[in-house]
């Protein structure tokens, strides 16, 4: 017996809790038969006289029915000395048979309804509850009267099963009737979620077709909404890692990028209908630095042949040291890039070769036309640029043939800055000659090995071929 109410919550024992008054007497009653019953202990509370067979029945009956009061209730067992005086005692005290109890218990049975109980399974059990207490204080309900209050308690939910019933013409028994209550509001519980469910899918098909209707505007750049790629503050570049270090020596040449988002280059003189743009802009090159865009425009690479190949949009990035082509953006507009061991070749729309590169270390560079500068041309060159493409030549002398050709034009007040390889060739002459030569002693040198062609003159326009022989100079 302890074992069995160690396993019970508090304030109950053997699953049955315990009685402290009046107030659920009935059920309690209930309980307590029904387990003397199981442990065959009921007899002993029935009997008259307490044999010597029924004597440890009798003994188990009385302590199970002692252990099941709460200290209120004491006063009624204290004395007894069989199971059958503890219960009637208790039954005595609490068993209510009198009007007012009767009245109590059929004014809740007639006031029961469906909508003040959490369930239908609920609302069957209590109007079936206090129909079984007024037949245990002699005032018995009949089935029909049950069955009258469990339909006139429902909701108007239930009014076609209530006109389904009536118009049967067949008598119901009071557990079809229960049966009939529970199956129904099953279904209309399943019915109710099965419209929620509608209405929710509802929702949200109407809310998609807003959505639809209503497109929300998304940058192609950074993939955020709410602006356009025009108007982005971040745009994001995948080039080479070397095209982001500073040091690099910069190509002036094009190079086709399949990793690169958009046109690149480094020089602004490339570019045509320069734009400035929003200091934000910047570039995020393969080594997660980002570099700034100054701006962009539009440029045309000179291509070999007869070929036109405009680059739009060209971000203008001087970090950069090269200039890039970004497949993508061709794509976009409609040229086709194929690459193969050869080299790549740009084509248009009509499959028309507009331009084709080849592969130098790695990289594919575009095939531009030859730009061929005439030197002597030059508007304003440097006398130190003279200087070096004379052989080194001497400013004196280099004044002197100024005079006699045409194209050669520089400022005389300039000096010529200190030239290291004329350095270089003095301190060579010393080591030949095995005897200290002083600059001006070698600058007499190679003035001497000129002068015989700078002493002639002639009135005609005459064209001279000149060969330094000696590159040494004198400033």
């Amino acid at each position: 017996m302890m074992t069995d109410a160690n396993n019970c919550p508090s304030g109950s024992i053997f699953g049955i809790k315990k009685l402290n008054g009046a107030e659920g007497f009935q059920v309690w009653k209930f309980h307590v038969k029904n387990y003397l019953e199981c442990k065959n202990w009921w007899v002993a509370v029935e009997a008259d006289e307490i044999t010597p067979a029924l004597k440890d029945a009798d003994r188990q009956a009385r302590t199970t029915i002692c252990l099941l009061l709460e200290p209120e209730c004491f006063a009624y067992v204290y004395d007894v000395e069989t199971a059958r005086e503890a219960w009637h005692n208790l039954c005595a005290a609490y068993e209510d048979k009198g009007w007012g109890r009767r009245i109590a218990l059929q004014r809740q049975l007639w006031s029961c309804k469906l909508e003040n109980c959490s369930s239908m399974e609920n609302y069957v059990s209590k109007v079936i509850s206090l129909a079984q207490q007024l037949a245990a204080i002699g005032a018995k309900v009949a089935d029909d009267w049950i069955i009258s209050i469990l339909l006139a308690g429902l909701t108007s939910d239930y009014n076609p099963m209530v006109m389904a019933v009536d118009n049967s013409g067949k008598e119901i028994s009071l557990e079809q009737i229960k049966s009939k209550l529970l199956q129904e509001a099953n279904r209309q519980t399943e019915n109710k979620s099965g419209a929620g469910e509608h209405a929710l899918l509802s929702t949200q098909k109407q809310a998609t077709k807003q959505i639809a209707r209503k497109p929300v505007r998304k940058c192609f750049k950074c993939h955020k909404p709410g602006h356009k790629a025009s108007e982005c503050k971040q745009i994001h570049a995948s080039v080479c890692l070397s095209t982001a270090d500073t040091n690099t020596t910069k190509k002036s040449g094009w190079y086709v990028d399949s990793g690169c988002s958009n046109h690149m280059t480094w020089d602004a003189e490339k570019l045509r209908n320069l734009q400035k743009v929003n200091s934000n802009f910047k570039i995020k090159v393969a080594n997660g630095e980002d570099i700034s865009v100054e701006g962009r425009g539009n440029a045309i690479p000179s291509i070999s042949g007869s070929s036109n190949l405009t680059l739009e949009n060209v971000l203008h990035v001087p970090q950069l040291s090269m200039n890039l082509i970004s497949v993508s953006d061709l794509v976009k507009k409609d040229f086709s890039v194929n690459f193969d061991k050869r080299g790549c070749t740009i084509t248009n729309k009509t499959d028309q070769i507009v331009a084709t590169c080849n592969e130098v270390d790695g990289i594919f560079k575009l095939n531009e036309k030859e730009k061929y500068v005439n030197s002597t041309l030059s508007e304003k060159p440097l006398s130190n640029l003279w200087h070096r493409r004379l052989a080194h030549l001497g400013k004196n002398y280099m004044l002197i043939l100024k005079d006699m050709v045409t194209g050669m034009s520089f400022d005389n007040k300039q000096q010529i800055e200190p030239c290291i390889p004329c350095i270089q060739e003095r301190a060579h002459l010393v080591a030949r000659d095995q005897r200290p030569h002083s600059a001006a002693a070698a600058s007499e040198i190679g003035a001497a090995r000129l002068r015989p062609v700078f002493s002639r003159w002639s009135l005609r326009p005459l064209r001279y071929s000149i060969v330094v022989k000696s590159p040494v100079c004198a400033h």
